[in-house]
């Protein structure tokens, strides 16, 4: 079932530690449950082989997790850069965290493809977009066919297809600056 958003807080972190006695590593996602206080342990990378900090997560309707790496990570589904976007569909979650790995955006084939395009966040919006910001400035083609720039503290749009081979363009919903 998909997690509850109304009465619960999903958090990565950049290391590991403990949290209301609740261990983890930064591969992980923690659920704060605000109606108890609580701590739980909801992704455990470390059952999955996942060894780098997810720089970036959202967890979606149907329980999936879109996600991205702060480094180059091995799943079962390929190899992600950090301009690349994970999905996630557990089978279970919590201590034995359990599914498995898919392609939902291929960053270098919509123009993502270098050190300062690293994904640090990802949302996916109601009407179907895909939000992300990344470490430094973008340059990516919009929809009128002319390429634009996006810097750190905006987030861009995407829209078009998915997967290992996705065909889109991308917009500027919000200029941070």
């Amino acid at each position: 079932a998909p997690p509850a958003a109304a009465d619960s807080v999903y958090v990565s972190s950049t290391s590991g530690g403990n949290v209301g006695g609740v261990s983890f590593a930064d591969e992980d996602i923690l659920k704060f449950d605000e109606s108890t206080g609580a701590w739980s342990l909801y992704f455990d990378g470390s059952d999955l082989g996942v060894t780098q900090n997810l720089s970036a997560f959202d967890i979606l309707p149907d329980g999936s997790i879109l996600m991205a790496f702060e480094r180059n990570q091995n799943t079962t589904a390929g190899a992600f850069t950090p301009w690349d976007v994970a999905r996630f569909r557990p089978t279970s979650t919590g201590n034995n965290t359990a599914g498995g790995f898919e392609w939902y955006l291929k960053g270098s084939k919509v123009s993502l493809s270098t050190s300062g395009e690293k994904i640090d966040a990802i949302e996916l919006a109601p009407d179907g977009r895909l939000l992300i910001s990344t470490l430094g400035a973008v340059t990516v083609p919009g929809n009128s066919g002319t390429s634009f720039k996006a810097n750190d503290e905006d987030l861009i749009a995407y829209t078009g297809t998915w997967g290992a081979n996705p065909v889109g363009n991308w917009l500027l919903p919000f200029d941070g600056s």
